[in-house]
């Protein structure tokens, strides 16, 4: 048994294991990483002796969820649209505060202007992602990091909107130096068990294919992004220094874990052990300093999230409903 950062929960796939969404989301992210810390440390819960001023990008991308909500013409996008833009306000007030009242500054409660016509919100959750925060204010930075990993979320939740995967930017991205991004104290952990994770998802894909039906198609699919991302995983590892991980010799799922007999039960099981992985990537984002890391993380996470979206098309179950992946 692999010695893991954090506590194991029993196995879903034996020999190594596999957390649950509740319990890593409770051990690794906690409370931090889906509502962060309070703002008191910048005097932000105080009486306002200047108005805090809104995180304009956060406004922006708000503002230009909201427009992609108005235009959406396909179900059920709409709601996912104006859910994620009210997610992203929620956040642009947390970060201003309120005053004795309980109020927030009227300057945070104002939406954005956009200039000019709406862009794909892509564009925009991009221009926050890549932000650099050593380009900013030292209390502006420590907003940037600290919310990265709700941004990773948010984006990752959108990319299964868009019609085909930006294999592109990844491959572009995988020609930069990003692994050079990460922090060298606590991103080879992390990818170490990025890599272990997705040696699990790989066994698991070959076990759901065999029950794929007319379905094989895109178990194969997501079976090859896992492989791709391990490998550019593993090659970040050899960057800095650190052991890789190997494959068990074989994995079993348990007789209480779904049992790939159909295409529904096969879609259940891999959709369980995808999850884990666009989670660690999620956790991954705190490590990541550098504004191509940084796209790094995101994207992938947005890559693994369309394949839990496409098992939960299998089941029946609508990925709309899931407006933050990475949980």
């Amino acid at each position: 048994m692999n010695d893991y950062p954090l506590q194991p929960q029993p196995p879903l796939v034996s020999r190594r294991w596999l957390l649950t969404r509740s319990a890593l989301g409770a051990a690794v992210l906690g409370s931090g990483a889906l509502t962060l810390t309070a703002c008191a440390e910048g005097g932000l819960t105080q009486v306002f002796s200047t108005s805090p001023s809104p995180n304009e990008m956060l406004q922006t991308l708000a503002a230009e969820l909201s427009a992609a909500s108005s235009s959406a013409t396909e179900p059920g996008m709409g709601a996912f649209f104006t859910t994620q833009a009210n997610h992203v306000t929620q956040e642009v007030l947390r970060q201003c505060g309120v005053d004795d009242e309980g109020q927030s500054p009227q300057a945070c409660t104002e939406p954005a202007a956009l200039s000019g016509a709406p862009r794909d919100p892509e564009a925009a959750y991009m221009a926050v992602i890549t932000t650099d925060p050593a380009d900013m204010p030292a209390n502006d930075a420590r907003f940037v990091t600290d919310q990265f990993p709700l941004l990773v979320g948010w984006y990752a939740a959108f990319a299964t909107t868009e019609s085909q995967p930006n294999l592109g930017a990844v491959a572009t991205l995988e020609q930069q130096p990003y692994a050079e991004g990460f922090a060298e104290r606590t991103a080879p952990e992390q990818l170490a068990t990025l890599v272990d994770l997705t040696h699990q998802a790989i066994y698991t894909s070959g076990l759901a294919m065999a029950h794929a039906g007319g379905q094989l198609g895109i178990y194969a699919a997501v079976a090859a992004r896992l492989r791709e991302l391990r490998d550019a995983a593993t090659a970040a590892l050899h960057t800095l220094g650190h052991p890789v991980p190997e494959a068990a010799a074989g994995y079993s799922v348990p007789e209480t874990r779904p049992q790939p007999s159909d295409s529904s039960r096969s879609a259940e099981l891999f959709h369980e052990v995808l999850v884990p992985v666009t989670h660690q990537l999620r956790h991954l984002a705190v490590s990541a300093e550098s504004p191509v890391a940084r796209e790094w993380v995101a994207r992938w996470c947005g890559l693994i999230a369309r394949g839990e979206a496409a098992m939960e098309s299998i089941q029946g179950k609508d990925p709309l409903d899931v407006t933050v992946r990475g949980a």
